[in-house]
């Protein structure tokens, strides 16, 4: 079966892009251990830092241009060879033609219904603020950003995230956690949780507001239309086949992250030695061992391990 022009824009983030995103890290740490030589006024480490600069801009650039460039034009190109081909009595290329345009124009409708929402619950929280009816915002801890770091890396913008800790009125109405852009609201913390929404977050950085609508409109989905549908499920899908970056459900990719840091673990080659199973063990790059995550007896560590490499790069 053909790959959906989404499916194809990931495998050239799979084979290309994350090479290049690993490649990058290497440099950095490189640079950072760079000793600095005092006869070129350290202008060697300098220049060692404007290469890994220019890398991320233009690794930055591509992505965006892989993510949404490429799949619409991809997605135009194949409902024109598609039609060409009906003609020949071959209509799978424009059945998987017709689908990828759907999948275009929803994520579409994602972003405006985003806007939308997002603009609003701004409005909420600028009252909510000003009345004093929720916490203030702090940044992001020392200790959280430790926590998140090993997952995203430098993908995500840590010094824009803001957090209100406890109830915040009419946003945390539901008790759940919830995350606008940049502001994650937790009327309960937990580090897991943490987690989930900075996933909300990192896509907020990388498709703006489609997020918030998928997350909505899935959510209605399921209390509404499709009463068996669970949109922060991601196994049936991914039992499926389905990848993490093809998941229906915001919601679910979130929701994977999440079990990942709860429930992966670092197996140690050495049988001597116990696997380390605490929160975010899975996340640890260890020469001495390997990752895994498991649900039920079913392995998803590839599926894991893909996702991983894809929240690495913006």
């Amino acid at each position: 079966m053909a790959l959906s022009c989404q499916q194809q824009a990931e495998r050239v983030e799979e084979t290309v892009l994350q090479p290049v995103d690993q490649w990058v890290n290497s440099q950095e740490r490189r640079c950072r251990d760079e000793p600095c030589n005092w006869w070129t006024l350290c202008l060697n480490k300098l220049f060692c830092w404007l290469v890994v600069v220019l890398v991320k801009v233009t690794l930055w650039i591509t992505t965006i241009v892989v993510r949404w460039v490429y799949r619409t034009v991809c997605t135009v190109v194949t409902v024109i060879v598609g039609v060409g081909a009906l003609l020949f009595g071959n209509s799978d290329i424009l059945r998987q033609a017709l689908k990828d345009l759907w999948e275009l124009v929803k994520d579409g409708f994602y972003s405006a219904i985003g806007a939308v929402i997002f603009a609003a619950l701004t409005i909420v929280d600028i009252v909510q603020t000003w009345l004093h009816i929720q916490p203030a915002k702090r940044p992001l801890t020392k200790r959280e950003r430790e926590l998140l770091r090993p997952i995203f890396r430098d993908s995500l913008v840590y010094d824009a995230i803001e957090i209100v800790d406890g109830r915040s009125g009419l946003l945390t109405l539901s008790g759940r956690a919830l995350t606008m852009g940049f502001t994650i609201y937790l009327p309960t913390y937990s580090e897991r949780t943490l987690v989930h929404e900075c996933v909300h977050t990192w896509q907020f950085q990388s498709g703006r507001f489609r997020y918030i609508g998928n997350s909505a409109l899935n959510q209605l989905d399921s209390l509404v239309f499709s009463r068996g549908y669970q949109p922060y499920n991601w196994q049936p899908r991914m039992d499926a086949g389905e990848s993490w970056f093809s998941l229906r459900s915001a919601e679910a990719q979130a929701q994977f992250i999440e079990d990942v840091y709860a429930g992966g673990s670092f197996d140690f080659d050495d049988m001597e030695t116990p696997d380390d199973t605490s929160p975010g063990a899975f996340f640890r790059e260890d020469p001495s061992g390997s990752n895994a995550f498991a649900v039920a007896g079913t392995a998803y560590t590839k599926q894991a391990n893909d996702a991983w490499r894809i929240l690495r790069t913006l």
